[in-house]
């Protein structure tokens, strides 16, 4: 089932898996980089996993949650939200 986007277009986000980004966990106070905007990996490459899973309670599930975590560590709760670009 495909439910209606929420307000940044994102659909099916509640219920799913928290997202592991390439972004390195650091305060935003850091310098982000040229172009991307990413943050840059620093050496105890803790990286940003965003949003929630189906794990969380309904109050801690949002799409602005920020954690850390190790890149290759496995995770039932953790994965990736893949895209495609949508004909217009």
């Amino acid at each position: 089932v495909i439910y209606r986007p929420n307000s940044f277009g994102i659909h099916d986000t509640v219920g799913n898996v928290a997202e592991l980004c390439r972004d390195g966990f650091e305060h935003y106070t850091e310098s982000s980089l040229p172009l991307t905007g990413e943050m840059p990996m620093k050496a105890h490459l803790f990286v940003v996993v965003r949003g929630s899973s189906f794990k969380h309670t309904a109050l801690a599930n949002r799409s602005a949650g920020r954690i850390g975590t190790y890149p290759h560590k496995a995770d039932p709760t953790v994965g990736l939200r893949p895209v495609r670009l949508l004909d217009e």
